[in-house]
């Protein structure tokens, strides 16, 4: 299983197509129609459209639609709408499917001592033992 199963917002800000935001500066801000929100735990309900973007928390699934995360540090929210103030690439601020754990990989081998520390890695959140625990 790919860990994260899904892109993910890696902050805080708004899911935009990332060429919405070309040419974005400080001095002549790109507006955009905010949608929704999506926060963590939440599946996307909108599909984003040129001009339009989505307020998205860190960890949130991406829209379908959006290939970036503008930070919510470069923008301005204006009531239905937000500015921007820096153009962004395709891909920016996304974790992507698979960017912690890659379907397939061996994460932790057979006869390894499993501690509290190894226990808490990335994607694992339940251990099962199929003959039980031992004490060394």
């Amino acid at each position: 299983m790919d860990v994260p199963p899904f892109n993910r917002s890696a902050m805080d800000g708004y899911a935009v197509k990332a060429k919405d935001t070309f040419g974005a500066g400080q001095f002549k801000p790109v507006i955009l129609k905010i949608i929704g929100e999506i926060h963590a735990g939440e599946s996307p309900e909108k599909k984003i459209k040129t001009g339009q973007c989505v307020q998205i928390s860190t960890g949130a699934v991406m829209p379908e639609g959006a290939d970036a995360v503008m930070m919510v540090e470069d923008t301005e929210r204006e009531g239905p709408e937000v500015k921007i103030f820096k153009s962004i690439t395709p891909g920016s601020n996304i974790g992507k499917i698979g960017g912690d754990i890659k379907e397939g990989v061996i994460v932790l081998k057979a006869g390894i001592l499993l501690d509290a520390a190894k226990s808490r890695g990335p994607g694992l959140a339940r251990v099962s033992n199929r003959k039980g625990l031992r004490k060394t």
